[in-house]
Order: C-alpha cells, then structure tokens, then sequence
C-alpha cells in the first residue's frame, strides 16, 4: 500500500520542481505577445506630376481635385481621411483661363490637386490650384480630420521573465 501512495505522489513532486527550475532559471522562450499598433501621418507634401483624376472617361472624383487614400502593408485604401489634403469649399480658377472660377471640393473631404500636368488649366503656378510655395506645390491643410493608414495587432515572439 505504502508504494502506490509515493508512486502516485512522484509526478506531483516532479511537476513542482519543474515549476520552480522554470521560476528561477531567468527567461522562458516561446510566449506570443500581441502588439498593438497605430500608424499616423501628418504634414504631407505632394511633389511632383500627379494625373489621376482629371476628367477622363473613367476618372472618379471631379476634375482636378480628388480624395486620396494610402495602401500599406497593413491596411487597404479607403474612401476616408486616411491622406488628407487642403482643399475644401475652395474657390479654384483655370490657369490657363484666371476668370474661369468655381467652388471646389464640396463633398466632406479634404482634396488634393490630382490633374497637375495632363492638362494646362490645372497646372502650376497657380495659388487657386496649389497653396504651397507661391502656387507651385502643395502640402496638407491643418486640419482635425484623422489621417489613419494603419491600425491593427500583430502577433511576435517575445521573452517573458518571471523574477
């Protein structure tokens, strides 16, 4: 009788000295941590020849400005604030015709100047047209929209110590 009663205390004992071989050896490997993570952006500039949406069959938005979204490794495009630009409810003339004028960007977003070289009448040096850099560039509004292109978690090895 004594002899099954320590056989079957043995692996208890065992599986307590193995927890407390693990407690006091420092580090144990193999854990996943899941990180959290926001991606951001802000004081953006558009340099350069963009023409995407300048009254093509097929272009979205109304020529030339447009709402821009941004794909990451982590996100998608959306319709949303995700690269917001500067124009809104904005008084915009042709350069190629100044006395040609309209309100652009009536819709909820903040645009961006998509057509800056297909077309001489949304072209640069234009102050209605660009609001940087005397009408040549433009650059990001400041504004409260959220610019968001990335929220998500990921999974990592990590160390975890017990002390």
């Amino acid at each position: 009788m004594k002899r099954k009663t320590e056989a079957a205390l043995l692996p208890g004992i065992a599986a307590t000295a193995l927890a407390a071989a693990l407690l006091w050896s420092g580090p144990v490997y193999g854990q996943v941590c899941q990180i959290e993570y926001k991606m951001w952006n802000k004081d953006r500039k558009v340099v350069g020849s963009v023409n995407e949406e300048c009254g093509r069959p097929g272009d979205t938005g109304s020529a030339p400005f447009g709402n821009w979204g941004v794909e990451t490794e982590t996100s998608s495009r959306e319709d949303g604030f995700q690269f917001a630009g500067w124009c809104r409810d904005h008084t915009a003339c042709k350069t190629n015709d100044p006395d040609d004028c309209s309100v652009m960007c009536r819709d909820k977003w903040y645009e961006w100047n998509t057509c800056t070289s297909d077309k001489p009448a949304w072209r640069a040096q234009n102050t209605t047209l660009y609001n940087d850099q005397n009408g040549w560039r433009q650059k990001s509004a400041n504004t409260d929209a959220v610019n968001s292109h990335g929220v998500g978690t990921q999974d990592r090895w990590c160390e975890l110590s017990c002390r």
